[in-house]
């Protein structure tokens, strides 16, 4: 007790001394979900509420705020991992995820005063797999493209495979950020569902809150502006029924912006017919990618139209592609080599 006193009042005197907070984890829990997520796009704060409500809180809300130590973390998460009491283990990529929410709850609770340290900063976390890439070769996406020819939904598909856009991104699309004269595509907004029960969706941000600029090939403008005289012609003929007061690129036969899961459910549909049922709406961004750089287009170039933070990330993602691109400039080089030699 003696040796604890001197040390709090060495503390005091080098104006170190830390006076940690006396409520528990589920407490602050409490806090950070209600204040502590106004800067993160609603789906985001949703996805960390669930993570607080089904992982965190259930096995680290009563031990005290001041008492959570890394051992405490580390055990968590190699719980989450292996599981417990018979309980399935989750996927590395979850526990990762589990992981970041609960480092960023903590600290929020150093930066006001709560924690001296944060017990989640030395945590050993289990390797994530590397996911397996789907992409339609050349053969799957002549098959792909003769398959949605005439469908309701055929210039979103076209337009999804032939920019990388993500879903979401596409469903927000407003004409506004579509401009025929230099013939570039703002992504500066994605259309998402919220999570409230309402089935109401709403414009946010894109992903990494960063405004991109595409320059798709022609056939895409040509694509799209075809759309926009089909709408326009629909306006005409609705009137007063046609209601795109907010601009959709890609909208129901009423001007209204189309349901995600629609989208998503006609998508499957077509590739089970294909005999792809395991491609997803997503994997057109990865076929996209795969044709871009196997024409030839440079990973920093990809970068930016897939709207990656870095171009490291492009590659990492895409690896494998450039590693056969790799093989096949060294299978060319060998073709060079021997017509110089006469071989």
């Amino acid at each position: 007790m003696r040796e604890k006193l001197r040390k709090v009042t060495a503390e005091i005197d080098e104006g170190s001394y830390f006076e940690p907070s006396s409520m528990t984890l589920g407490e602050w829990l409490d806090v950070w979900t209600k204040d502590y997520l106004k800067d993160v796009k609603p789906r985001t704060a949703d996805s960390y509420c669930s993570t607080v409500k089904n992982h965190i809180r259930p096995a680290l809300g009563k031990i005290a705020l001041k008492s959570l130590s890394p051992v405490h973390v580390q055990i968590f998460i190699n719980q989450l991992f292996e599981g417990k009491n018979d309980k399935k283990g989750l996927s590395a990529k979850t526990v990762h995820n589990t992981h970041c929410v609960l480092h960023r709850l903590l600290q929020d609770a150093v930066r006001i005063g709560y924690l001296k340290s944060n017990p989640a900063d030395h945590t050993n976390l289990p390797r994530k797999e590397k996911p397996t890439i789907q992409a339609m070769d050349r053969d799957d996406v002549a098959r792909f493209l003769t398959k949605i020819t005439g469908h309701e939904f055929e210039t979103l598909y076209r337009t999804a495979l032939f920019t990388g856009m993500r879903q979401g991104e596409l469903l927000g699309l407003t004409w506004d950020c579509v401009d025929f004269v230099n013939g570039t595509i703002t992504v500066a907004k994605q259309l998402q569902l919220t999570r409230d029960g309402t089935g109401e969706y709403s414009l946010i941000s894109p992903k990494n809150s960063k405004a991109r600029i595409l320059t798709p090939a022609e056939d895409v403008m040509d694509w799209l502006r075809q759309l926009q005289t089909h709408q326009l012609e629909q306006r005409l003929k609705l009137g007063s029924a046609w209601e795109n007061k907010d601009g959709f690129v890609f909208t129901n036969e009423f001007g209204h912006h189309l349901c995600a899961q629609t989208v998503y459910f006609k998508f499957k549909m077509i590739m089970k017919e294909l005999g792809m049922p395991d491609m997803r709406f997503h994997d057109l961004r990865h076929t996209y990618a795969v044709l871009s750089l196997l024409a030839g287009d440079d990973l920093k170039t990809l970068q930016s139209h897939l709207g990656h933070a870095t171009a490291q990330f492009t590659l990492d993602v895409y690896a494998h592609v450039t590693a056969s691109m790799k093989k096949e400039s060294s299978q060319r080089m060998d073709r060079m080599i021997q017509s110089v030699s006469g071989l």
